[in-house]
C-alpha cells in the first residue's frame, strides 16, 4: 500500500521525515513531494499526479496555508490544499491531521495572516483522523488510523465474500444475479462462483 504525505514543508520537515521512516519500517511504500525528480510539469500539478497515485492520502496541518501558485488557479489555492482535493476527486481514503491548538509553536513556522489555514482547518476538523503535538505523537497518529483502516477494508471485503457463500440460488437470470453480487465484492482480488445447489459448473475470476 502506498501513502502519500502531503504538508507544508518547512514548518513540518522532521515530522515528515519521522514519519516517513516509521511508515517505511512498518512495510509502507510512502510517496513525498522533496524526493521527487525534477519534472517539467509545475509543482502543483505534479503534486496532484503523485496523488491520484497512492492508495491512501495522509494530510498534516499545523499552522501554515502554503504556497499558492499564480498561475491557473482561479480559486487561489495552496499547493496543499490541492493535494487534499485531488485526493477528494479520485477518491482515495483520505486520512487528515491537525497539530493540537494547545501544542506548543513556534512563531516563526506559523502564518503572519492566519485566516486561510484557520478556515482550512475549521472544514477539516469535522473529519479529523487525529490530533497530534510532537513528531512522535503523529507518527504514532497516523499509523493507527492506517491499521483501523486496514482492518475495515478486509472486514468489509470478507461480508461481501460471505454474502456469495450464503446465497441459495441465483435465480432465473443467472448472469444478471451475478452482476449484481459481484458488484458487492469491491476490491476482493479473488472469487470463485457456483452456480446451482449442486454445482455443475464453476469458474474463477
Amino acid at each position: 500500500m502506498k501513502i502519500y504525505l502531503s504538508s507544508t514543508y518547512l514548518d513540518l520537515k522532521r515530522h515528515r521525515a519521522i514519519l516517513a521512516r516509521g511508515l517505511r519500517k512498518s512495510g509502507y511504500d510512502v510517496g513525498m513531494m522533496e524526493e521527487d525528480a525534477a519534472r517539467d510539469q509545475g509543482v502543483e500539478f505534479a503534486c496532484q499526479g503523485d496523488v491520484v497515485g497512492c492508495d491512501v492520502y495522509a494530510g498534516i496541518f499545523a499552522w501554515r496555508y502554503g504556497h499558492i501558485p499564480s498561475d491557473n488557479n482561479p480559486e487561489g489555492l495552496s499547493v496543499t490544499e490541492m493535494e487534499y482535493a485531488a485526493a477528494g476527486a479520485k477518491p482515495m481514503t483520505r486520512l487528515t491531521f491537525l497539530l493540537d491548538e494547545k501544542a506548543p509553536w513556534p512563531a516563526a513556522r506559523k502564518d503572519p495572516d492566519p485566516a486561510r489555514i484557520s478556515d482550512l482547518r475549521a472544514r477539516l476538523r469535522k473529519q479529523c483522523s487525529g490530533y497530534f503535538a510532537t513528531a512522535g505523537e503523529l507518527a504514532f497518529e497516523v499509523l493507527a488510523a492506517l491499521r483501523v483502516h486496514e482492518s475495515t477494508r478486509l472486514a468489509q471485503q470478507l461480508e461481501a465474500v460471505d454474502v456469495m457463500l450464503k446465497a441459495q440460488e441465483l435465480g432465473s437470470s443467472y448472469l444478471m444475479n451475478i452482476k449484481d453480487k459481484l458488484r458487492l465484492l469491491g476490491e476482493v482480488p479473488f472469487v470463485e462462483l457456483r452456480i446451482g445447489p449442486t454445482p455443475w459448473w464453476n469458474t474463477r475470476l
